[in-house]
This record gives C-alpha cells, structure tokens and sequence, in this order.
C-alpha cells in the first residue's frame, strides 16, 4: 500500500527463549495514507498469507476526574477524603490496622499506566533532596545523557516512559505534549497523578494525603493525552499494549490500570505474558458502561468502586468479570492545575478533596496489592501470582450485600486488607522439587468451595482450598507417597476419610481436616498404586483394598484391622499385580467385586470373602502385560475393560468376552468411561498413540471425526465432564489440556492462566466449570475455567474415575462433607460435688469462619446405687473462638459423688460432627467434702486461672 509507514510496535524486544511464547517482534504499526479507507486497508492486509491478524486501534476515554474546587485538604487521615483509611462505621480498608503491620517495601514498583505522573509533586517527588517515591532507572540516571546506558531499547528512561507520539496536533489540548516519544512522563491532564497519589503518596511529611502503600515505587508510563473536546483525557490501545511489555521487561510488581480498555490482539498478548512473567494486574471497571475488555482476562483484578457508606454507586461498572469493590468515590489524592497552556513549570502541584471513579478504586487496590506482597516477602513467602492474588483480594473481601440489596455483580465484597493478609499467608506457591503426585482428591465442604487433597513429592500430605488454593493442612509423611490419594465417606457415622499409600506399602488415612484416622497407619508390602475405597459387603461401610506386588491382596476395616482372612495370597503363576484394582458390583448382590489383573494377562474378579467370581479368572495368553481394568456401565449390566499392549477387550460380568480388538500401536492404559453420544450406554476413550479413540462398549469405534489425530506420541490423564451431549474429552499434554467434543472435534481449550511447560494431572472439580492443575515447571497450582459446568453426572472427573480410585461408574463410594476435626486435650475435673470443669482446644473447619459452630458436650453417670447407666446430660456450647483457641465450660447441676464419661463432638453449620473426644471424672462426697481446686485452663505460660466455690457455712 503506497504511503504507508510501518513501524515495530514493541522496541528493544528480542526473541523469546520460550518456543510457545509471544514474540513480541512480529507486532507492527501502520500509519495508513491520507485519504486511504480504513476498511479496505485491513481488508487488504488480512489477504495477506504473512499476517495473522490486523485490527484497528482502539481510543478510549480515561475516568473523570471531578474539578479542584476547594482548597486541598492537609491531611488525608483527618479530611473528609481519607474516610476510606478509617471511620467509626467500618466502611473501610482497615488501612491503620493494616500499616500496623507493613508498610510496604521500596523494592516493589507499581507501574502507573496512565496520562503521565507530575514528578514533582511534594508528595510524590518528595522535598527535592531524592526522588521521593518516583521509580528510577539508576543506570540509565548515571549513564550518558542521549545513550541508551541499560540496552533496553529506551534511551534516558530515567524515570519511566512517555509513549504518546501522534501523527499531528489535530484536536489536542493547547500546551498538551502529542509527540515523540521520549523520558519525559510528565502528566497534563491529571488523571495519572490522581492515581498515583492513591497508590504510594509520601506519608508522614506533614503535608498533603498517605497513600495506600508508604513505601513504594512508582514508575510513570505515559499512554493517554488531552483532547479540547475531551480534557480528561484520551488513551491508545496500542501505547498501552507497549507499556505494559516495557513494564513487564522492567520487573515491576504491579501494573495498574486506571482506564476503559478496548479489544486488541497485542494488549491481550502483553497482558498475558506479564502475567506468565510474576506481575498481577489490576485494571478499572470502568465508569458509566465503559469498556472493560482487560477485565475477562484470567487472573486480572477489575476493581469497582464503593462509597464511604459501602454502596456502589450508580456509575461504576459492575458484571461478572469484577473481582471486588474498593473505595472510589469522593477519595481525596495529589493533583495537578493548569495556570497556563503551554510551559511545564506552570503545571502546578495541587491536590483533589474528592475524585470519583473506579480509577481510583484500582488504585487503591494496586496499593493494597503492593502491601499483600510485602508482607509475604516479610515472611519468607513467594509472592503471588496474578490469579492468586485475585483470589485472596476476594477472599479477604468484607460482605457488603446488605448495603447494596438491589446490586449484583460487585464481585466478592469490599476490600480489606488486614483480612487479606490473613488469607494470604495461608496461600502457598508450591517450591520447585515439591510437586503434586498424581491426581487430587475432591472434598466437597458445605461452603461451595472444594478442597483438594494430594501428595507432593517432598512426603507431604496438602489440603488446599478452593479456587484460592490456600493451605487448609500440610502433613509430613514419613515415606515416598505413591501418586494420587483415595477419599470416600467410611460409613457408620466416621464421616469422610482419605488415604495415602507409600512406596514401601505403609498406607495412612486421615480426616477431611489432615488429621490422622483413629487405627492408621498400617504396613503391608510395596506395590504398583495405591488403595481402592468401596462396599465389599453391602453393610453400607466403606472397606479399604490395596494389591501388593507380590501377588497378595489386602483389605482393612475403616478403625484400621484387617479383614480376617487377608492378605490373600494369589496363584503364584499370574506373575504378580502390575496395575492399579477396580471395584464394581458384578453379581448384583450386595456389596463390590475386587478386579485386578496379573501380567500374563489374568483379570480376576475376587469377592470380599477372597473368594473368586463364578466365570472368573479370565485368562488369555495373547493379552499379556495388561493395564488397569475399569467397570463401564451398559443396559445389559457392567463390562470390565482392559487395555492391553496390542489390544482392548470388554468382558461381561459372567466373565465371557464382549469383544477383543487389536491396535496398531500400543495404547495407554488410562482409559476413559463415559456415555458420549447419548445412547444410555458407556463408551471408552483411549489414547493409542498419536491418536485419541472412542469406542462403544461393544468395542465398535465411534462415528464422527473419531480417531483425533494429536500430532504428538505425548499421552495423558484422559478425563470426560459435562453434561450428556455437550460433554468434553479432556486429556493432559505437554502445554495445556486438548479438549475434544462428543464427535471427536477440536474444541477450544479451557481459558487457562497461561504458564510455560507442562501441566501434571487434572483434577476436575464437580459441579462447577473448574479444573485444577499443578505446573511442572514451578510446583504451582493453577485453576483453569471452562466455558460450561463440567460435572452435571461428570462421569469420569479424576483419574480412576472417582475419589475412592474405583476405576468403575457403578456405585462408587460417595463422599462426605469436610466435617470439622476433633477438638483435642480435653480436660475435665470436678470443681465442687455438683459441677466440673470442662477444658478443650477447639477445633477449626471448612467454613468461612474457619471454626466449628458448636460444641456438643454429653456426660454419662456410670453404675452406682441409684444411677443407671444410661442417665446422660447435654450442654450445647457455642463456639467463640477460632480452631487453635481453648474453650472452656462448666458442668452443673451433677449427682455427687459419681464418676462421669463425658465426650464432646464439634458441629459446624451444615450439620457435619466431628469424631467425639473423650474424658473422664468423679464429683465429690457431698456438702461436707473437701472443696476442690481446679486449673480453668491449661495454659503453657502463665498467669494461671484457678476456679473454687466454699461449701456452705464454711464462712
């Protein structure tokens, strides 16, 4: 096209070292003729079979920010404009609570992507003896003047970047800076320094507002300008989009931006590497239905804006993609006026008593982000992710529903940052060398919110929650763990148990709070995966089966003995157990069959007395070696199918052979069990290859576009979701999961935050459109979103099909809620005949709260003359306190002179009880016994509290 310019849009990149990542040196800039039409331009150059994608760019409006009107307010933590610090109502950040425990850390920098800074404001350039909180680039402020010293491509970005370079002054505010780019971020409009104040203003210097953040770095970077017709301001998408890469090549901590975005394939791109690269990003909703485009990018934090009473008001943008609200209107900040058009030194310092917008909400959200950081770092902890600090930000959120009954879509709540330290330092960002083995359990809590449970690579035991993945309990384990752990609800009121095998064949069990299980752990001998959880006998209580590799079967009680009878030693010609056991109900009688094969190819079907299934073993001597069974379900009843090297075949539940079909190369042994076309049958995907198949239960492929060719011999957890009809096939290759329809088409991935390397196993999580997934290359965990609820009768979510590792569709055993935990050293002594003392610490739980709702204390008389056995009292104790605090209570009235049982079991809100705690006492003889006197507590240091009553007429 004649006239036109090109120009790189990113300078000084250079190649990526990360073959999947953006090169940033493709992206161009054109600058179209005079004259040329701006449609058939793009038209033009989308023909072009080098161009991947040219779009035009995007000019959006920054926030308004309300005129000085009144003289600035000295200090922000006594004028009107800082109530979001602190106010009797409580509508506010907790920013003095907060403080009191960090105020920041200098060697975080805030990128302030905006109309520029004023440098020299009092409160933000400080006295003029240093930079004041200005980011400086220090070899580029000792270097050559008109030499780029740091060879990033910037000559003299002293103090940040000014990318704003237009074609001509056309409709440009007299006196505004519209071209070349250069050093020089100075701020025209006012926008950036409003915000900039907001994020890191100088605290403590007797003059002017605080900032959220008191020690801090703030890197102007100048993208938006005046226009007459628009004085507060005006941005380019695609100065933006090189903002935020030099940023992100500059290290910051935080990008913040306080502005409208539009769709542009080079911003998303920059986002999403600053986001691979460690930044969190935090952007504005936006004002009056502005565009929010960054905000449904994964991991950003879009902010909206409350006000001093927690409403939102009517101009701040609300929608799904809003993370939380925080205070934006009428917030007072540093400020800059205009005296005259056309000279810098006539821009003076000033400040605003009362900017709206949720510009400003961001901004003090950068800043609250700023001190989650520091504190971490203060603690020894990595920092966060993007997406992780999201989570805690909405985590840590206060309620503020009841303020805004007629209002959706603020997100979480209102900021709050002391309780966002709180969650925060119970989030862990998995250490290289720690990673996640296997698949993760899936412990579903009354809250909603799952937990994951899983063993890592460094012998630990971790239950995170969910979506912030902050650690609920971490256990040493004293061996290597096999990969994967097994859950299931044991029945007979134990609630829910969850079981851990090692290498050497010690398999542990716990609570859903990481608590060991009363009877484990026990030892049996090494063998190829861990236990399988399910019914053997129809008693409605869950038994727990493992397959030793020296051909012995083993099966324990949940209280931990083993069934008499076992371990069962198996013929010693089947060569041992290579592969992981199924559990299924074959004969329709009560109870499961245990399925397991040997390596010359043997699959038996053993009853839970060790007794084999009538039909069974199958034996064929052509399917040696063979993989794991699992059970599919069909009309005419269950079918176990195996994978073999060369071959698949499904066997009936009387043990005749459905089908055998060879493979021309040799598949992988996670096979997958669901109904994909709707037929009311199961049907089983397979990985063979460079290929993904489907096939019916009656071993016939599948039509549609079935085999999916990958491309790649690389294989993967195969795992099926969703519900009948709009189901995905989802296995776990090399970058990010291959999602595959019920036909066998390519469909899109799901929306992932974006991490280079592989991902470990799946984990999806049901009822909900979440997958969770560990990356290899830095030990972190990460949630994935699909566009649609993955587990409506998700068939086939985890690896071996459920928590308890059935490796069957029928009957799996469930699972229950996370009930709360024991409490623990419980204590009881009589204080006079006729009462006790109670002692225990309490227990935590899944909820919010993060504490047990009550507590339920029973005491039994034992035999005596004229006491039955069966006499008890109950006292329902509130619980006050969180889990890890000691409780106290007094028991009374009591019968004299008896001895007592007493137990005390903890509830939470949604009913689950924990596994009671035990104690024991003896009241005294009656009125004239000796009084006795009791320690209330048993504290480790002192003062120590002693409670007494005096017997009558002792005086």
């Amino acid at each position: 096209m004649g006239g036109a310019r090109f120009a790189p849009e990113f300078a000084g990149e250079s190649a990526p070292a990360d073959p999947i990542a953006v090169d940033f040196r493709t992206f161009y800039l054109v600058d179209l003729p005079k004259g040329a039409e701006l449609g058939d331009a793009l038209d033009r150059f989308r023909a072009l079979p080098e161009v991947i994608s040219a779009s035009p760019i995007p000019l959006v409006a920054t926030s308004a920010v309300s005129d000085v009107s009144a003289p600035p307010n000295d200090s922000l933590a006594v004028g009107t404009g800082g109530w979001w610090i602190d106010q009797v109502s409580d509508h506010d950040v907790d920013a003095l609570e907060a403080w009191g425990e960090t105020q920041g850390d200098t060697s975080l920098v805030v990128a302030i992507i905006d109309t520029g800074v004023v440098p020299y404001h009092p409160d933000l350039g400080g006295d003029g003896s240093s930079h004041g909180q200005i980011w400086t680039n220090w070899r580029e402020e000792g270097g050559a003047p008109g030499v780029d010293d740091d060879g990033n491509g910037f000559i003299d970005d002293v103090a940040g970047w000014d990318f704003v370079d237009l074609p001509d002054s056309t409709g440009v505010t007299p006196g505004e800076d519209w071209r070349d780019q250069d050093g020089d971020p100075n701020d025209f409009v006012g926008h950036g320094t409003v915000v900039a104040g907001l994020v890191g203003a100088i605290a403590n210097n007797r003059i002017g507002v605080a900032g959220v953040a008191w020690k801090v770095r703030l890197m102007p970077l100048r993208v938006g300008w005046s226009l007459t017709e628009r004085q507060t301001g005006v941005v380019d998408m695609s100065f933006v989009a090189q903002a935020v890469r030099y940023a992100t090549r500059m290290h910051v901590a935080v990008l913040n931006l306080s502005l409208s975005t539009e769709a542009l394939i080079e911003l998303q791109s920059a986002i999403v590497a600053a986001e691979r690269a460690g930044l969190v990003v935090v952007v504005a909703s936006g004002n009056n239905g502005s565009s929010d485009y960054l905000g449904t990018v994964p991991g950003v934090i879009s902010v909206a804006a409350s006000d001093r009473y927690d409403q939102v008001p009517r101009w701040s943008n609300v929608g799904p993609q809003v993370a939380l609200a925080a205070p934006g209107a009428a917030v007072a900040s540093t400020s800059l006026t205009r005296v005259a058009t056309d000279s810098l030194g006539l821009r003076q310092s000033t400040y605003i008593p009362d900017a709206n917008g949720t510009s400003f909400a961001a901004a003090v959200t950068s800043g609250a982000v700023t001190l989650v950081q520091a504190r971490r770092s203060s603690e020894g902890l990595r920092p966060l992710t993007s997406a992780q600090m999201r989570l805690v930000l909405m985590r840590g959120a206060d309620d503020i529903s009841a303020e805004n009954p007629l209002v959706t879509g603020y997100g979480a709540g209102r900021l709050n940052i002391p309780r966002s330290f709180d969650v925060s330092s119970r989030v862990e960002v998995g250490g290289r060398g720690a990673r996640v083995l296997g698949p993760a359990a899936v412990l579903p809590t009354h809250t909603g919110d799952p937990w994951l449970a899983c063993v890592t690579s460094d012998r630990r035991f971790v239950i995170l929650g969910t979506p912030a993945l902050d650690t609920v309990a971490a256990v040493t384990l004293d061996d290597d763990p096999l990969p994967g752990v097994a859950a299931a609800d044991l029945g007979g009121g134990r609630g829910l148990g969850i079981f851990v095998t090692s290498t050497h064949g010690r398999i542990a069990g716990f609570t859903g709070g990481g608590r060991p299980l009363p009877g484990w752990p026990v030892t049996a001998s090494a063998g190829p995966a861990g236990v399988a959880l399910g019914d053997l006998d129809g008693d409605g209580e869950v038994e727990i089966v493992y397959a030793s590799a020296d051909s012995r079967l083993w099966i324990w009680e949940p209280n931990g003995s083993a069934r008499p009878g076992f371990p069962l030693r198996l013929p010693a010609g089947g060569l041992g157990i290579p592969t992981a056991l199924a559990l299924a109900d074959l004969d329709l009688r009560p109870g499961a069959e245990i399925l397991f094969t040997q390596f010359d190819g043997t699959v038996h079907a053993v009853r839970g007395d060790g007794r084999e299934l009538a039909g069974w073993p199958v034996t064929s001597t052509d399917d040696a070696v063979p993989g794991a069974p699992v059970v599919a379900a069909t009309p005419e009843g269950a079918e176990v199918v195996v994978a073999c090297p060369q071959s698949i075949r499904g066997i009936r539940a009387d043990g005749t052979t459905r089908f055998r079909h060879a493979w021309s190369a040799t598949p992988n042994f996670d096979l997958a069990v669901g109904d994909l076309d709707g037929d009311g049958a199961d049907d089983v995907v397979i990985a063979t290859g460079a290929a993904v198949q489907a096939i019916h239960a009656d071993g016939e492929p599948l039509t549609g576009q079935w085999p999916f060719l990958r491309g790649t011999s690389e294989t993967g957890a195969l795992l099926i979701g969703g519900a009948p009809g709009q189901r995905l096939v989802l296995e776990q290759m090399g970058g990010a999961p291959l999602a595959l329809a019920p036909d066998g088409s390519a469909q899109p991935r799901p929306t992932s935050i974006p991490i280079a390397g592989a991902y470990s196993s799946l984990t999806m999580v049901h009822d909900t459109s979440w997958l969770f997934t560990q990356s290899w290359q830095d030990s972190t965990w990460y949630g994935l979103q699909t566009t649609a609820r993955l587990a409506e009768a998700a068939p086939w979510p985890t690896s071996r099909g459920n928590q308890a590792r059935s490796g069957s569709r029928l009957d799996p055993a469930p699972l229950a809620e996370v009930a709360p935990d024991p409490v623990t050293r419980l204590a009881a002594a009589a204080v006079t005949d006729t009462s006790a003392l109670l002692s225990w610490i309490a227990s935590g739980d899944d909820g919010m709260l993060g504490r047990a709702d009550h507590f339920l204390v029973r005491a039994t008389a034992q035999p005596s003359p004229g006491i039955s056995a069966v006499d008890f009292l109950e006292w329902t104790v509130p619980a006050t306190v969180d889990g890890g605090a000691p409780m106290e209570t007094i028991l009374s009235p009591l019968a004299p002179a008896t001895h007592y049982e007493v137990s005390v079991t903890a509830f939470d809100r949604a009913g689950q009880r924990s596994l009671p705690a035990a104690a024991a006492f003896t009241t005294g003889e009656g009125p004239l016994a000796r009084s006795r006197l009791a320690c209330a507590s048993n504290p480790t240091t002192g003062p120590v509290r002693f409670v007494w009553r005096l017997r009558e007429g002792a005086g």
